[in-house]
């Protein structure tokens, strides 16, 4: 297993938020079309069944949307980052749970940011990777 203090980042992302996302909505549909990897999940480390996703945008642009629109506002400073792998099938099974109870061994954590990547095949079975940033709290 990997060591939490080799993951634990300052984030260099700059300020940032997570809006809504609807596909009816042609700007953020087109934002995402343009780039995927703006598309996100947002998590709390207290109710993980609880997700919700939305698109990142910069900061200055939150004030664009109506408040009750964003799921997640940039914070923390330091992050633990890790690959999440989330098997395309009834009930998406993931290692989130694996690679969270690690991190909580010697850290509270808050948020969970998973950005997607890209999506593959392995032994037949179809996977979603996603960059996933766990705040630390």
């Amino acid at each position: 297993m990997w060591e939490v203090k080799a993951l634990l980042t300052k984030d260099s992302r700059g300020n940032c938020c997570i809006v809504s996302f609807d596909l009816i909505e042609r700007d953020k549909l087109r934002r995402y079309i343009e780039n995927p990897y703006l598309y996100s999940r947002v998590q709390h480390t207290q109710t993980l069944p609880q997700e919700q996703r939305g698109l990142t945008i910069p900061a200055e642009m939150s004030s664009l949307f109506p408040k009750s629109s964003i799921l997640w506002q940039k914070k923390a400073d330091r992050y633990v980052t890790f690959l999440l792998r989330e098997e395309v099938t009834e009930g998406f099974p993931n290692n989130l749970h694996e690679h969270l109870s690690h991190i909580q061994e010697s850290h509270r954590t808050g948020a969970i940011i998973s950005r997607f990547l890209l999506c593959a095949q392995e032994n037949g079975k179809t996977y979603d990777f996603y960059k996933t940033f766990v705040e630390i709290i």
